[in-house]
């Protein structure tokens, strides 16, 4: 017999987009609830400090209710607040900002300002797919392997959309299936698609085994006008869905893309932010905010391929980026290149302290260098862990 709690008021929003209402005392996360809204909801679990429910209806629609742009909202979780006001949805974001500095940094910060998305369309330069035992795309459920099928993605770059219809019609023709955990069986783990400012397309797929079908949907997917380049991945692992090591299958050009006059190489496997229409706003408030001189020497953790370090490389005398990720590094050093932006890659297999171990030697930085102690500790190394390269930028 279900336990239902009735009329409950939904006060906030956590970053998990959970609604959170009090009632006799209790916390509830609520999955599925929209923040100002009344609703009765099922109690799924209770905890000695809270209890987890998810909505069965609701009783009085949110002051903030707009109608979602996605058709596939009902369904799919995966933008938890399109259902809200746009200036609402900034709100909690900076709400949230403040809390985590309040609860971990002991920080209280009275204002803060928000930059607005130009668009909640198209925005996104990434999204990975899953596919089922029937070929047809979709994302899982959170916390779950239950697949919601989508033809489009609203947050999506536009080109990304039109490869989605595409890919699913030419993987049923050829009788593909998604891998399924349970019975071990199908072959697409992962669709990874990526598309630059000029609407160009990086497809890879990841794969529990290569075979005919898959060699013969990489020859569909060569013919379709905006893919530049096609990769796949082998991940054998019954447990894992993620990309490993990458083969290149077929590439027209390198594919590339800018944030604002700075190009990057991505690799498939490099973090590269994915909100095309944002991460230039965010670097240059970043700069103004940071007051650079021109003489400042800049530590670059987890830097990935490199854009927030060539970025800010015009901005200071010195950038030092530190990547785990061998993929990155390598493009780290190219996009400097491309961008000639002088670079001296430091070795490999390095862990990050107060210096650098290369290849079993430790280098330190020289004295001249004036570069501030790094606060890294034997300790702390657990949280660097290991590094592949250490790149060092100059303007």
């Amino acid at each position: 017999m279900d336990k239902i709690i009735e009329n409950l008021k939904i006060i906030d929003i956590t970053e998990e987009g959970k609604g959170v209402a009090k009632a006799s005392g209790r916390v509830y996360f609520v999955e599925n609830a929209s923040l100002g809204e009344v609703i009765d909801a099922k109690i799924t679990k209770e905890k000695k400090n809270f209890i987890e429910a998810e909505k069965k209806r609701t009783l009085k629609q949110s002051p903030y209710f707009v109608e979602p742009i996605c058709p596939f909202f009902e369904n799919c979780d995966g933008c938890k607040t399109m259902n809200l006001r746009y200036e609402k949805e900034l709100e909690l974001k900076v709400q949230m900002v403040k809390d985590k500095l309040e609860r971990i940094g002991k920080t209280k910060v009275e204002e803060i300002d928000i930059s607005k998305c130009q668009s909640r369309k198209h925005f996104r330069n990434k999204i990975e797919l899953k596919v089922n035992e029937k070929g047809k795309l979709g994302y899982y459920l959170s916390k779950s392997h239950s697949l919601v099928s989508i033809d489009k993605c609203i947050v999506a770059g536009e080109n990304t959309n039109k490869l989605i219809p595409i890919l699913e019609e030419e993987i049923k023709e050829l009788g593909l299936k998604g891998y399924d955990r349970k019975s071990k069986s199908g072959g697409i783990k992962n669709i990874t698609i990526r598309e630059n400012k000029l609407g160009e397309l990086q497809v890879t797929l990841t794969l529990s085994e290569l075979n005919k079908k898959v060699e013969k949907l990489f020859e569909k997917l060569m013919g379709v006008e905006n893919i530049i380049e096609l990769h796949y991945s082998i991940n054998k692992d019954p447990r894992s869905e993620i990309m490993k090591n990458t083969i290149l299958v077929h590439r027209k050009r390198e594919y590339q893309d800018n944030i604002d006059n700075i190009r990057f190489k991505i690799s498939p496997r490099s973090f590269f932010q994915t909100n095309s229409l944002m991460t230039g706003e965010l670097y240059k408030e970043a700069v103004r905010q940071m007051n650079l001189t021109g003489e400042e020497k800049l530590l670059d953790l987890y830097c990935g391929i490199g854009s927030t370090s060539l970025y800010f490389a015009k901005y200071s005398k010195e950038v030092i980026g530190v990547e785990v990720v061998k993929d990155a590094v390598e493009d780290a050093n190219l996009n400097a290149e491309l961008n000639e932006i002088v670079v001296a890659l430091i070795g490999e297999e390095a862990t990050v302290k107060r210096f650098a171990y290369l290849n079993s030697e430790p280098y330190l930085f020289p004295e001249n260098d004036n570069f501030d102690p790094i606060p890294f500790n034997r300790e702390d190394c657990s949280i660097i862990g290991k590094v592949v390269g250490l790149i060092r930028t100059r303007v």
